[in-house]
């Protein structure tokens, strides 16, 4: 009975922390997958970090990896730098590029 009762505490537990793996923003590798909020702010971040990029209203979308970028850029450089950015982030697997080129 005692040992009966161990290993359930035991599986409860291991079960339960299990869970709270994905809670963690720092965690964002799971069961083979990439979670898609950590993918789209890491994209976000690297093109805000970006010179050339960062005042641009860019909007960053990710589902299963697949990152699609979509608003408007000034020019066909800033297009083409920001879906190559988009690339180089872990766990993206392919980037549609929906950006418009901004007329002032």
């Amino acid at each position: 009975m005692l040992r009966r009762s161990l290993v359930l505490s035991f599986l409860l537990v291991t079960l339960g922390l299990s869970g709270c793996a994905n809670m963690y923003p720092g965690n964002w590798y799971h069961y083979g997958y990439y979670d898609d909020h950590a993918i789209a702010a890491a994209v976000k971040h690297r093109l805000m970090e970006d010179k050339y990029i960062r005042g641009e209203p860019v909007v960053v979308s990710s589902l299963n990896g697949n990152v699609t970028l979509s608003g408007a850029v000034d020019n066909n450089r800033q297009r083409m730098r920001a879906v190559e950015m988009a690339q180089q982030v872990v766990g993206v697997r392919s980037v549609t590029d929906e950006l418009g080129l901004e007329t002032r």
